[in-house]
């Protein structure tokens, strides 16, 4: 990834560099019973 390579020669440059955390855990998802319509309009 970009961001690695820049944080690798200089970490100044890298203000906020998120990495995914395995806490989203589909497991416990409390709308895994409610399907996303189809024709959801946004």
């Amino acid at each position: 990834m970009t961001a690695e390579k820049i944080a690798r020669r200089d970490p100044g440059c890298v203000l906020v560099f998120n990495v995914p955390s395995s806490q989203g855990n589909p497991q416990n998802d409390p709308y895994a019973d409610y399907p996303v319509p189809d024709d959801l309009m946004w």
